[in-house]
């Protein structure tokens, strides 16, 4: 295998087509609510801010209240739990292109 091929392997991998990449930025769109929450969650435990579905609770960080912006990525989760059919068919596909990408490559060389 030249350098060439290998780098757009690595770099593409079975996103190389066009068809591909349409799918692979449907499922980053279907894993970014989960991505926020997650990240509303890490922000919540670092500054040790409460939150919860009730309401906003303030939360001081370097002078500002950011309260909101937990509360609202936090509740990302109700989002992810009807997303959770489409994220695991999203992995499957990866996994499943992944796989089938390296197999023509040990093919090919």
């Amino acid at each position: 295998m030249d350098g060439q091929r290998l780098r757009r392997l690595l770099l593409f991998g079975p996103l190389a087509t066009r068809g591909w990449r349409g799918l692979a930025i449907a499922a980053g769109l279907a894993w970014l609510p989960a991505l926020l929450f997650a990240t509303g969650l890490a922000l919540a435990g670092l500054t040790g801010c409460p939150v919860n579905e009730a309401g906003v609770q303030p939360c001081p960080v370097a002078g500002f209240d950011i309260g909101g912006l937990l509360h609202g990525l936090t509740m990302m989760g109700w989002i992810v739990i009807a997303l959770v059919p489409l994220m695991l068919l999203t992995l499957l596909a990866g996994l499943a292109g992944a796989f089938l990408a390296l197999w023509r490559a040990r093919g090919r060389s």
